[in-house]
């Protein structure tokens, strides 16, 4: 799922959505968005998801997200935890007296997580992204053309807007 739409792209490229090519926009989209979740480190937008985690032996265990709504239900080796033995933040850790066990791929948590909207920085980078990927389907890292040079790589500004969204 695209973190952004092709109206979305089109508004941002200030033309009319039946002027642009769909197929070619939603695969910028598509390849923006998927960038922008590599590089923060997860699925960004909102979820119903299944985490399986690899337990650490500590009493807090961190989840792939930092924007964790609600939490259905946690097992460990496959047996359903009561709610009453653990809490749960809003940045993704989940916090039990008794410790999580020290197994890989021991503990599942079914949750929703995620934003809904996607937040406007984000949207925007992953716009910025699209757009150029549309405007240069090449992908040619830098050109020039007379005295002005264009660089087509994830910026260091774009990084920054980021950062926020990126898991540590």
């Amino acid at each position: 799922m695209s973190l952004a739409t092709v109206a979305h792209l089109a508004n941002h490229l200030q033309r009319d959505e039946a002027d642009l090519d769909e197929a070619s926009a939603q695969l910028a989209l598509d390849g923006a968005s998927g960038l922008v979740r590599d590089w923060c480190g997860w699925g960004i937008a909102h979820a119903e998801e299944t985490f399986v985690v690899d337990g650490t032996g500590s009493r807090v265990l961190l989840l792939p997200t930092l924007r964790l709504v609600s939490v259905e239900e946690v097992r460990v080796d496959g047996t359903v935890l009561d709610p009453t033995t653990y809490t749960w933040s809003a940045s993704g850790q989940l916090e039990r007296a008794a410790g999580w066990p020290r197994r890989f791929r021991a503990i599942e948590v079914d949750c929703t997580h995620g934003y809904d909207p996607v937040p406007d920085a984000l949207r925007l980078v992953v716009l910025e992204l699209a757009a150029r990927s549309y405007k240069n389907p090449e992908r040619l890292a830098a050109k020039s053309v007379g005295g002005v040079s264009y660089t087509y790589d994830l910026s260091e500004l774009e990084m920054a807007q980021l950062g926020p969204y990126r898991l540590s």
